[in-house]
C-alpha cells in the first residue's frame, strides 16, 4: 500500500537557503533517507527553485522544517503542494499551514494515492463494472455502437480478450518501478559521495530531489539551471558505447532533436570504480512516467507532439554513426528462446534512440532525454519498443500504431518490432515488468502467429 509521510520533520533538505550551520550530517541523512526509500519531497517536485520557508524564528530566520513525501510512482498524480503563512503571522502558530489539493491529478489518472492503479479509463461511451470487490480485473462493455475510436481487434491486442458479445476483459496494469536507489547501503552512500564531488567540481549545488536510473547504476539531480548526472562501473567495464553516448549524441545529432545540452564531462577512478559526471541543462518539463518506463494509463498528447516525435526521429535517421545499438548476434542468439522462431536477418538499418519510452520523453513540448545507447538499430525498432511499452494504455498504444503505420506495417519494421519485443521479453524474464509481459507476448504472437515460449 502506497505510504505518505507528512508533517514537522524538524530537518531541511541540502542546499537549502539560507544555510544553516547548525544542521549536522545526520540530519541531512534523515531528509535524504525519504527519497532513498522512493519518495518525493512533493513541494520540491512543484517548486524545484523556490526559496520557501515553514518555521520562522524570532530573529526571523526561517526554515523548511514542513515537508510532504508521496511515492515517487505516484507524484504526477498529487495536484500541488504549498505553504500557507496567513495562520503564523496571524499568531496562531509558528509553523505555515501546508496544503495538498485533494483529489488527484488531471493527467488521465484514475487512482488515489491509496489505492491501486486501474486499467486506462474508457471514454464516455464505456461503462466500468467491477466483477467482484477486491477483483484484479474489471469488465468493459460498450454503450452501442464503437467506443473510443478503438475497434474490437485493438482491444483485443491491447487491452485483453473478448469475453462474450461486446464484452472484454482487461488484466491490471500494476506499476513497477525499475528506477530505483541502490538496495545496499554502501552502494547508495557511495553514489552519493560521488554526485558530492562531483557538484564541487562543477561548482554546482544540488537542491532538486534524487532520480535514480536503472537499478540505482545513475544519480541525478537538478542543480540550479542544469542536470547533474553520475554514473559508475567497475574498472573493466567502464568506456565504450554506453559510457560515451550522451557525449556524442551531444556533437553528432543536429539540434533540431530535442534533447538537453551538454555543459560539461568529468571522468574519475576511485579504488576499482570508475566515475563519469555529466553536467547538462535542466529539462523543467517533466517526463511523462516517472520510476517506470511503462505507460499503465493512457495519456492525452496533442497533435503537434506526435509530429514533434515523428520530426525528430525523422532526423535522428538521417545521421551518420559507426555505433551499433542492436547487434544481429543478439538476434541470433535469443529469438528461439523468446520468441520462438528461427533468427531473422537485420537488412534495413537506421539511427536512433535505442531506449524510446515513457521515461525518456516529455511532455509538451517534447525533449528527448537519455542519449546513453543511441546509435544504429533496425528500422522500426525504436517505435516498436515504445508501443510495447505501451501496451497496458490501449488507446494510446492504439495512436503510436496509426502514427506509425508507415514504419510498423512494412516488411522491414515488423522486422525491428519484433527485436524490440524479444528484447523487452528477455527483460521481463529477469523479473521486471511482471504485468507487462503477457501484452508483451501476445504482439509478438500476434506478429509471428506462433506462440512464444514459456518461461
Amino acid at each position: 500500500m502506497p505510504v505518505i509521510v507528512a508533517g514537522d520533520l524538524n530537518v531541511i533538505e541540502r542546499g537549502h537557503q539560507p544555510p544553516h550551520k547548525v544542521f549536522g550530517e545526520w540530519e541531512y541523512d534523515f531528509y535524504d533517507s525519504f527519497q532513498a526509500a522512493g519518495l518525493t519531497d512533493a513541494f520540491r517536485h512543484f517548486h524545484p527553485d523556490e526559496v520557501a520557508h515553514s518555521w520562522f524564528g524570532r530573529s526571523g530566520n526561517g526554515l523548511r522544517f514542513d515537508h510532504l513525501f508521496v511515492p515517487t510512482p505516484h507524484a504526477e498524480r498529487v495536484l500541488g503542494c504549498d505553504y500557507h503563512q496567513e495562520a503564523r503571522e496571524a499568531g496562531l502558530t509558528d509553523h505555515a499551514v501546508m496544503t495538498r489539493p485533494k483529489g488527484t491529478g488531471a493527467r488521465n489518472h484514475a487512482a488515489s494515492l491509496n489505492t491501486p492503479t486501474p486499467p486506462p479509463r474508457p471514454r464516455e461511451r464505456n461503462t466500468l463494472t467491477p466483477v467482484e470487490p477486491g477483483s484484479d480485473k474489471i469488465v468493459s462493455g460498450p454503450k452501442g455502437g464503437a467506443t473510443d475510436g478503438i475497434s474490437d481487434a485493438e482491444r483485443e491486442l491491447y487491452g485483453g480478450r473478448r469475453r462474450g458479445r461486446g464484452g472484454v476483459t482487461v488484466e491490471r496494469a500494476v506499476r513497477q518501478a525499475v528506477f530505483v536507489a541502490p538496495a545496499e547501503r554502501d552502494e547508495l552512500d557511495r553514489m552519493r559521495r560521488a554526485h558530492a564531488a562531483a557538484a564541487k567540481q562543477f561548482q554546482v549545488f544540488p537542491s532538486g530531489p534524487e532520480v535514480w536510473g536503472w537499478q540505482g547504476r545513475t544519480l541525478g539531480r537538478r542543480a540550479g539551471d542544469c542536470w547533474l548526472r553520475i554514473v559508475s562501473a567497475k574498472v573493466d567495464k567502464a568506456g565504450g558505447r554506453l559510457w560515451e553516448g550522451t557525449a556524442t549524441a551531444d556533437t553528432r545529432v543536429p539540434r533540431s532533436v530535442p534533447r538537453p545540452r551538454l555543459r560539461g564531462v568529468l571522468d574519475w577512478t576511485s579504488a576499482d570504480v570508475v566515475y563519469r559526471a555529466e553536467l547538462t541543462e535542466y529539462v523543467p518539463v517533466p517526463p511523462v512516467t516517472s520510476g517506470t518506463p511503462v505507460l499503465d494509463q493512457d495519456i492525452t498528447l496533442p497533435d503537434s507532439w506526435w509530429s514533434e516525435l515523428k520530426s525528430a526521429l525523422g532526423t535522428l535517421a538521417t545521421v551518420p554513426t559507426d555505433r551499433e545499438s542492436v547487434r544481429q548476434n543478439w538476434v541470433d542468439r535469443n529469438f528461439r528462446r523468446f520468441l520462438g522462431i528461427d533468427p531473422i536477418r537485420i537488412d534495413e538499418r537506421t539511427t536512433g534512440h535505442a531506449d524510446l519510452h515513457w521515461a525518456n520523453l516529455t511532455r509538451e513540448p517534447l525533449v528527448l532525454l537519455d542519449w546513453e545507447n543511441w546509435g544504429r538499430l533496425p528500422v522500426g525498432y525504436d517505435l516498436g519498443l515504445l508501443h510495447a511499452y505501451s501496451l497496458a494504455a490501449s488507446a494510446t498504444a492504439a495512436r503510436i500504431r496509426r502514427e506509425s503505420g508507415h514504419v510498423l506495417e512494412t516488411d522491414a519494421g515488423r522486422a525491428g518490432e519484433l527485436i524490440a519485443l524479444g528484447q523487452l521479453l528477455q527483460a521481463c524474464s529477469r523479473g521486471v515488468h511482471p504485468h507487462l509481459a503477457p501484452l508483451v507476448a501476445r504482439q509478438a504472437e500476434h506478429l509471428t502467429g506462433i506462440p512464444v515460449p514459456t518461461p
